[in-house]
């Protein structure tokens, strides 16, 4: 019936909803766990999937229900682990023939975790290297500028003058 992608704040350690879909999925977004907290907790901790059937019985359970209006049954989480580090989760709720999950699910959602995993921590080092590029792209093109300026003039002045300006922009 529902399922969201919640991934870990570094600074915080809150795990934060950034994909969800569902009845209430929208209101989700954004949303924030304490960092421990509740099933979601529990699968990050311990970096292993878990089926929680009837999770109104489970003492770590996080319910969210009140607030949402969703009628959380079943769930199955399953921790996204990139070098030994869990960095999120993936989790579903309640199948839609009411059945209850079983270890089927959980490996084909531990598979999907696997894979979901390296795909986010792919994109997240791309990130930081095109942004380091961009950074040092920038760097060259003001050092290009100042060469020319200071190749456009023969007076030590002049050349202390920009070097000095340069400096003092960058």
């Amino acid at each position: 019936e529902a399922g969201s992608l919640l991934l870990v704040d570094e600074s915080s350690g809150e795990s934060v909803f950034e994909v969800a879909i569902g009845p209430v999925g929208d209101d989700l977004i954004g949303k924030r766990l304490p960092a421990g907290a509740g099933l979601v907790g529990k699968a990050l901790d311990s970096k292993h999937a878990l089926i929680e059937n009837d999770v109104r019985s489970s003492e770590d359970w996080f319910n969210a229900d009140q607030k949402t209006g969703f009628s959380s049954k079943d769930l199955l989480v399953a921790p996204l682990v990139v070098k030994e580090r869990a960095i999120g989760v993936l989790e579903v709720l309640n199948k839609k023939d009411e059945s209850p999950f079983n270890q089927n699910d959980l490996e084909l959602l531990t598979a999907f975790a696997s894979h979901m995993a390296v795909a986010i921590e792919n994109a997240r080092l791309y990130t930081q290297t095109d942004q380091a590029l961009a950074s040092r792209l920038e760097e060259l093109s003001t050092m290009q500028q100042i060469d020319q300026e200071l190749n456009a003039t023969l007076d030590i002045e002049q050349v202390m003058s920009i070097t000095l300006e340069a400096a003092w922009r960058h």
